[in-house]
């Protein structure tokens, strides 16, 4: 089989059309299908299989049972057994071509940390998701506690290539150092990583508090047994409003506050920045925020990429009890009083004035 060169899309539509021709030419060949893909002086390229396999796979979910037999046959009867891995690697990447996924190529090798933080009830499911995503089209490795098994504890200082953490759950960074230096000093403790990228994602407080009622009263697992049993009787048996000013929730929710708005005063360098309230509202935007500082070549590419891949995580959903009750920002103004809203914004008034959630 002959050398495939690097794939790009007008290569793929050259080795698609040579495919057809020999497809073509079968009913001369009636006996021997595979003729035409043994010709010694037109050798089938390796590529010319991945776009056989993709066709073949293509015609099977399409219901063309027949179509698909025949391709599958041929792909059988000529493919050399010992290099069906780098094909299927090259279908794979035909898929990508065909779908409009871009090149993940970085501008430079530098070797980069991505940090992400986010606190509960702040998307942070969908986080996982959309970076888990972009690590395996990279070589990045990915840690979280929601990879399965979880990972996020392997994380080593001496790590040499370029990695994620996804989602951190917490601003508490470093154990909330007292200065911009000890946050320095405490990042560059990855001696083999040229530089640490933060990424902060934060939500409304007030829009925050109204999904932790509903999720940890009604709808999240994990609170029906044990001491959480207690707890959830405990939500399910105040009003909303009792629930976002309760002392044991305002102690807990603020302090994490409190943790962004001191980092946001630290202006730490690689730090990144982004809302909620962005993320639903104004994906495409959002996803070149994320996307920029982890310097590809392609980043307006490969965020037009996620837009179309994710866009409709954050359609306007009905009133539920799901896990995604209601992602629409502003959820607040409907469900408090303005009494307890007016508390509220006293409350959280730092991260409501620094980030602009009027």
């Amino acid at each position: 089989m002959s050398k495939t060169p690097e794939l790009t899309p007008q290569i793929l539509e050259e080795a698609n059309q040579k495919l057809f021709a020999r497809l073509a030419s079968i009913q001369q060949h009636e006996e021997n299908v595979v003729v035409p893909f043994q010709d010694a002086d037109n050798p089938t390229s390796d590529l010319e299989l991945a776009v056989l396999l993709y066709h073949s796979e293509q015609a099977e979910m399409d219901g063309d049972i027949q179509k698909a037999g025949l391709l599958q046959s041929i792909f059988l009867a000529v493919v050399p057994k010992n290099n069906k891995n780098h094909i299927n690697t090259l279908k794979e990447a035909i898929c990508d071509i065909i779908s409009g996924k871009p090149s993940f190529h970085r501008n430079n090798n530098t070797r980069i940390g991505i940090n992400v933080y986010s606190i509960h009830k702040s998307g942070t499911m969908f986080l996982h998701k959309l970076f888990k995503d972009i690590c395996q089209n990279t070589s990045f490795n990915y840690f979280s506690e929601n990879n399965h098994p979880p990972n996020h504890t392997h994380l080593h200082k001496d790590i040499a290539q370029s990695f994620c953490q996804c989602p951190i759950r917490d601003y508490d960074i470093l154990a909330l150092p007292d200065s911009m230096e000890d946050a320095l000093q405490g990042l560059q403790k990855f001696k083999n990583i040229d530089q640490i990228i933060c990424i902060f994602h934060v939500r409304d407080p007030r829009d925050l508090l109204v999904s932790k009622y509903f999720s940890q009263g009604w709808i999240h697992v994990g609170f029906d047994t044990g001491p959480s049993a207690e707890y959830r009787k405990w939500v399910q048996s105040v009003s909303i409003d009792q629930f976002v000013l309760a002392d044991n929730i305002t102690y807990t929710v603020k302090t994490r506050y409190d943790n962004i708005v001191k980092m946001h005063s630290m202006k730490l360098p690689g730090a990144v920045y982004v809302r909620y309230r962005d993320m639903v509202l104004n994906f495409r935007e959002w996803l070149s925020q994320v996307i920029s500082p982890l310097n590809f070549e392609n980043e307006e590419l490969i965020a037009d990429y996620y837009y179309r891949k994710y866009c409709d995580e954050f359609e306007p959903k009905a009133e539920t009890f799901s896990h995604k009750r209601k992602v629409i920002p502003g959820d607040h103004k409907v469900k408090l009083k303005p009494a307890t809203i007016e508390k509220l914004n006293a409350i959280y008034s730092d991260v409501i004035r620094i980030f602009n959630f009027l």
